[in-house]
């Protein structure tokens, strides 16, 4: 995150500003949400390491 510092009222404060690498993977990571939300947290962490293993087999 980039920090974004503005000089409005007494100069305290302060907006966080994505990188461009965040908003590049920000619907990636909004899709993989919902499909954790859909899913449930154990379901998506199983198929995401089986998806991994599967991954590192083929290379």
């Amino acid at each position: 995150m980039n920090y974004h510092w503005a000089d409005v009222c007494d100069g305290r404060e302060a907006a966080i500003v994505p990188t461009a690498q965040a908003m590049a993977i920000r619907e990636a990571l909004n899709v993989a949400s919902r499909l954790k939300r859909t899913l449930g947290g154990e379901a998506f962490a199983d198929t995401v390491s089986r998806l991994r293993t599967a991954r590192a087999t083929l290379r």
